[in-house]
């Protein structure tokens, strides 16, 4: 609040001025920013104000006595370089009768005030506020705090600090150690059966971390006011107030102050790694997990994030002593805007603008919370849509997120263009602005156009040979490779044997199935003329079974002749090595392919598969040989491919060596499932094989160019959310 900022009208009427300053103020002086400010404490309302020291001077002048000339007088008297008008001492009054900061006996002066209505959206923000937060004070705690504070001074003092910092990295080091807690571990953060832990988790946590603000304010001196239980957005959670930390000299102190709920939270985050660790499969561990999660990952990620106003962000106010540094920037960058575009300057930022010292602040930290909000809105779209996709409304929550960035994107249009748009009448230098204005109209113009221009859509991937029909020759018992009969890069037709498996435990059983058969046979013809009927028929049946036995093993014993089941090309390399070696059942042995019929195989995300279509034209380069090819999409697969399904191949999009396994390729899978894209090779060459790669370019849907531009930001941008 500046005094630049009062209205100017024209001389009122020589009255006295009803308004008296509350004598139970309390005035303390502060050092903010390498300049002078009062503190202004108001002990009934626990409210906090700074002011500059001709506001501080000048609210001193209203004692219901002075009329608005004598308060003009002695304030210009003092303060020559700053001279003010009787209108500007009546805006001044007003502003402290709604801060409650002085006392109005006489009624009939709040018509001659001139107030600013509240907006539609500051009342609407005031109604969520209480909604969403509703605190219920319970105790004033400062005398019992005291002792708290007083057996737990080494927290803060600077040998704490340090030993804290190192216990937070010996606790990282020791989780890094036993990370396969972390590959074992069962819970589901967001799953429906953890939702009441969590529930409970996060009101732990941030009763703790209010805990943490009070008892840090007390140590250095602060008023502990209140203290009770908060309904945060209907989480029961412990609350303070600890604003008096407004008053505290130290620059150090207010920082700590406001990071002392991450302090604590970072400490209980460690505390509960090792119980997590360390405790037995139960509710109690689930628990530690859950504390763990909720007081380190949301803490950095939200309370220590300064561009959202949490504890980080009024730490990193302190720290550059730059009050309002949220609010100041969007209006600096938002006046230089208006200048820069439309030649329009608002009178009442001139102030702000002029900020010349602190403009690189102001444009990277309003650019920074810009593309942030921007990130959190798109976010927001995505958990939308995936939480409406289980039920069939995937296209209902797509439609709520571009719905909710639409918004975003105009409430930023909206700011920069409504006021000058509303005010420029009564502006000077129209015609400046409306030159300028029409330039940005025309530019508008001209960019929406360009942004309904038809094009195609495109999707850059790699694809890896495959043939179209081929065998993997594998046993269903598995063996030592006994014989082999043919030779890598032979030609084999169907029916061929290939090579001759040895497997003992087949050799046993089908030797005592047939032992066993031979036995009963024997035994039932010395008996055969002394049994009755049912008898006979009963052994009969039993020799039955035992022959179907012996058959089976027999047949199993066959399958360790293993043949070729096509007309093909063995492209196993070194098939004479592997004479003597062991193969487990289903393990491919030999690998037999067609080589006249070959498709590519590219996987495509999410996105991109709802942009391809069978039929899609794909223009290709192949990696070994730099040839350029062309073909067409057969078909895309509908059900997602799993990861057994991958080449490595498909790892190395752009050549080089391929990674014998593909060690992230299931991490990756996990955050962003793909389908495959199947794209016949036209006129293969005889050196065709398998595991060759072609980075391709297939022509996808049409579409126009802004959903195109829009698509490859939000890829670029929060790519492990859209993709």
């Amino acid at each position: 609040m500046t005094l630049g900022g009062f209205s100017q009208q024209s001389t009122t009427k020589e009255k006295i001025v009803p308004y008296r300053l509350r004598t139970d103020l309390i005035f303390q002086k502060q050092i903010f920013g390498n300049k002078t400010y009062y503190i202004v404490k108001d002990p009934l309302g626990l409210s906090y104000y700074r002011f500059p020291p001709q506001e501080a001077f000048l609210a001193t002048l209203f004692d219901g006595k002075r009329t608005t000339e004598e308060i003009a007088e002695i304030f210009n008297a003092h303060w020559p370089h700053r001279k003010i008008n009787p209108a500007e001492v009546l805006r001044f009054a007003s502003i402290l009768s709604r801060r409650n900061l002085t006392i109005l006996p006489a009624n009939q002066w709040m018509d001659q005030l001139p107030r600013k209505a509240s907006s539609f959206f500051h009342q609407l923000s005031k109604f969520f506020v209480k909604i969403f937060f509703i605190k219920f004070p319970l105790v004033r705690p400062s005398s019992w705090l005291d002792r708290i504070v007083h057996r737990l001074w080494w927290l803060w003092s600077f040998q704490g600090v340090v030993l804290t910092v190192c216990f937070w990295l010996f606790t990282l080091l020791f989780l890094f150690f036993h990370r396969t807690s972390f590959i074992t571990n069962q819970i589901q953060f967001f799953s429906p059966q953890n939702i009441f832990l969590l529930y409970l988790a996060i009101i732990i946590d941030k009763s703790l971390h209010e805990f943490g603000h009070a008892t840090t304010c007390r140590r250095f001196g602060g008023e502990i006011h209140e203290m009770g239980v908060g309904l945060f957005f209907f989480i029961p959670v412990g609350y303070v107030d600890a604003s008096d930390s407004w008053v505290i000299p130290d620059k150090k102190a207010r920082i700590f102050v406001g990071l002392a709920g991450v302090y604590t939270e970072l400490i209980v985050a460690s505390i509960a790694a090792y119980f997590w660790v360390f405790l037995p499969l139960g509710l109690a561990k689930n628990l530690a997990f859950n504390l763990m999660v909720t007081a380190s990952v949301t803490t950095l990620f939200f309370n220590f994030n300064p561009l959202m106003k949490f504890d980080g962000y009024y730490a990193l106010v302190d720290l550059l002593e730059i009050p309002n540094l949220r609010e100041k920037s969007f209006a600096y960058c938002t006046a230089k805007l208006q200048e820069w575009l439309l030649g329009y300057q608002d009178p009442s930022n001139q102030g702000k603008k002029n900020e010349s010292i602190n403009a690189w602040i102001f444009f990277i930290y309003s650019i920074l919370s810009t593309v942030y909000m921007a990130y959190l809105c798109h976010s927001i779209g995505q958990v939308v849509r995936n939480f409406l996709k289980p039920i069939g409304l995937e296209r209902v929550g797509e439609f709520l997120g571009f719905s909710l960035e639409v918004a975003f994107v105009m409430a930023i249009l909206l700011r920069i263009f409504f006021q000058p748009l509303l005010m420029i009448s009564k502006t000077e230098g129209i015609k400046k602005s409306l030159c300028k204005l029409q330039w940005v109209a025309i530019g508008g113009v001209a960019l929406g156009i360009l942004c309904m221009l038809p094009v195609r859509e495109k999707v850059r991937t790699v694809g890896v040979v495959r043939s179209d029909f081929g065998q993997n020759v594998t046993s269903p018992d598995g063996g030592i490779v006994q014989e082999i009969w043919v030779y890598s890069g032979e030609q084999v037709k169907p029916g061929q044997p290939l090579l001759k498996l040895r497997n003992d435990k087949v050799e046993t059983e089908t030797q005592l199935a047939r032992l066993d058969l031979a036995l009963k046979m024997v035994g039932f013809s010395n008996k055969r003329t002394f049994q009755q009927k049912d008898e006979e028929a009963s052994k009969s049946k039993e020799i039955q079974v035992m022959k179907s036995r012996y058959d089976y093993f027999l047949k199993k014993k066959e399958q360790l002749f293993l043949r070729s089941s096509i007309d093909g090309i063995i492209v196993s390399p070194n098939v004479e090595s592997l004479k003597g070696r062991y193969f487990k059942a289903g393990e491919t042995i030999l690998k037999i392919r067609d080589m006249h019929h070959f498709s590519l195989v590219a996987p495509l995300n999410q996105s991109q598969s709802r942009i391809v279509y069978s039929g899609a034209e794909v223009k290709g380069i192949w990696i070994s040989t730099k040839k350029i090819f062309h073909s067409h999409v057969a078909h895309v697969s509908q059900k997602m491919a799993d990861v057994s399904e991958f080449d490595p191949g498909h790892l190395v999009p752009y050549g080089g060596k391929v990674p014998l396994i593909p060690s992230n390729i299931k991490k990756e899978y996990e955050k962003n499932p793909f389908y495959f894209a199947y794209i016949p090779v036209e006129s293969p060459s005889q050196f065709m094989v398998e595991g060759l790669r072609a980075k391709i370019v297939i022509k996808g849907r049409k579409t126009i160019l802004g959903k195109k531009i829009y698509r490859f930001l939000t890829a670029l941008l929060f790519y492990k959310h859209e993709e």
